[in-house]
């Protein structure tokens, strides 16, 4: 199974419901345990498909069976603070002190 994880195909609903499993805001639940809101993104998206779906069965997933899609348009370097990776590093070079 393939799941396609896109933050903006989330309705606000469905994030309420995710806060609600989780016990708190995604935000919280994304510092506490990514792992965790990943899982309850996951629940949301497959229980529209097959309502019986649990949060057990999401936790139980591999991160191969999931499909994240990163914020933002085609061609735009993500920022940090998505939750779902690290922030991007600036590019590797030399510093130099102003003269």
């Amino acid at each position: 199974m393939r799941l396609r994880l896109d933050h903006g195909d989330i309705t606000l609903q469905e994030m309420a419901d995710a806060e609600e499993v989780l016990g708190c805001s995604l935000a919280t639940a994304f510092e506490r345990s990514q792992a965790k809101a990943i899982a309850a993104l996951a629940w949301i998206v497959k229980r529209r498909d097959d309502p019986t779906f649990t949060f057990d069965q999401a936790l139980a997933l591999r991160m191969s069976d999931l499909d994240i899609v990163t914020p933002g348009s085609p061609g735009e370097v993500p920022g940090g603070g998505n939750g779902l990776s690290p922030p991007a590093s600036p590019a590797s070079g030399l510093l130099t002190r102003p003269t």
